[in-house]
């Protein structure tokens, strides 16, 4: 039996993809800007505060697990929508 096929190790493989598919801290800000998104607005998109997007932006901060996962989505929307 392979590893690949155990719902642990697909879960982790997950979550580096989703961690690999996050910008870089600079790039995170500039595509929420350029969309005309604010903080508040993308805070409500993840559930999380406003204060979490913007240590988030600064890279004090890394996004987990769901909201990891959220953020993601919400930047890769974002700049599709450019």
């Amino acid at each position: 039996q392979g590893h690949a096929e155990d719902p642990e190790v697909k879960s982790l493989l997950s979550q580096v993809q989703t961690r690999k598919s996050l910008p870089p801290v600079p790039v995170r800000k500039a595509i929420r800007v350029a969309s005309g998104s604010s903080t508040a607005a993308v805070a409500a998109a993840c559930g999380v505060y406003e204060m979490t997007v913007i240590r988030w932006e600064k890279g004090e901060r890394t996004p987990r697990g769901e909201h990891l996962e959220r953020y993601v989505e919400v930047l890769r929307l974002l700049q599709e929508a450019l």
